[in-house]
């Protein structure tokens, strides 16, 4: 499978270190680092069963509609938009609702609602296509569970749901499905998305696409085996302390966050400053 990655704080093979793992939350909230895993398990699993016909783009961000889709996978099949998620708990998704279980015994809706988004997302993918004169049937969208812990109890959910288990059969009945694109389709699209406001009739871009943005940088099956820690480099930290206040200034001005979140953000940055610190001793002690 062909990866297409534009995601930020995220280096050449795949990891995310500490420092941009603080920078990354202080600037898209507590969520992105579970949410950057969650695609990233997905991914594997899908790579281990799709060949290189298959083209997923990750974390592209569409200028003209305003829109980042994290995952769009296209294909011989068609165009499929995919929304992962690290949830976990007991969960309904029926038509369009997504209910959580209370503590009652209930059910009761739950924030985000997964399945709303990934259609907003679908429709969003839609819209941008359309206008690039790439009209397709159908979009398919998609909510993919990566955490075992999670139960789905499903009532004709508006968008597909898959569980951690079922990724790879998902894929694998992707090889077996009817073809609606072929490569040069595929190709393009892939350009369109991955290039908002390049023209796909430039010769040279087009024939580019390959060789320079479709990728296979991560190596996803020794990913899922296991995750290798990331080094933090001394002269990255020493640069954060800096970059993380005035992003928690900036960040403070245009998003409200509870209570409890700031606590958190704050103690991420007095770490920081406790391993600035440390080294700094552990290079005088040396000297």
């Amino acid at each position: 499978m062909k990866i297409i990655d534009h995601s930020t704080y995220v280096d050449e093979q795949g990891n995310i270190s500490f420092s941009d793992r603080v920078r990354g939350t202080l600037k898209n909230g507590l969520s992105w680092y579970p949410e950057m895993q969650s695609q990233r398990t997905v991914i594997a699993h899908l790579a281990r069963v799709l060949d290189n016909k298959f083209t997923l783009l990750r974390n592209i961000f569409l200028p003209e509609i305003g829109v980042q889709i994290p995952m769009v996978l296209v294909g011989p099949p068609g165009v499929r938009v995919l929304l992962s998620s690290p949830l976990r708990g007991i969960f309904r998704a029926k038509e369009e609702t997504w209910l959580v279980h209370d503590s009652k015994g209930g059910f009761k809706q739950a924030n985000p609602n997964l399945i709303s988004r990934v259609l907003l997302l679908s429709r969003a993918v839609d819209t941008y296509l359309k206008q690039r004169g790439f009209g397709l049937p159908e979009i398919e969208s998609v909510v993919v569970l990566s955490n075992p812990g999670i139960h789905v109890d499903t009532v004709r959910p508006a968008a597909r749901v898959i569980l951690l288990d079922a990724i790879e059969r998902f894929a694998a009945t992707l090889l077996q499905a009817p073809i609606v694109l072929n490569g040069e389709d595929i190709k393009n699209i892939s350009f369109m998305m991955s290039h908002p406001g390049e023209s796909i009739a430039d010769p040279e871009l087009a024939g580019t696409i390959e060789q320079e943005d479709l990728v296979d940088l991560y190596e996803f099956d020794e990913f899922l085996e296991k995750q290798t820690p990331s080094v933090i480099e001394p002269t990255r930290i020493v640069q954060t302390a800096d970059r993380a206040t005035d992003a928690l200034t900036r960040l403070s001005r245009t998003v409200s966050f509870d209570r409890r979140q700031w606590l958190i953000l704050g103690a991420m940055i007095v770490l920081n400053v406790i391993i600035i610190i440390a080294f700094i001793l552990i290079v005088l002690t040396s000297a």
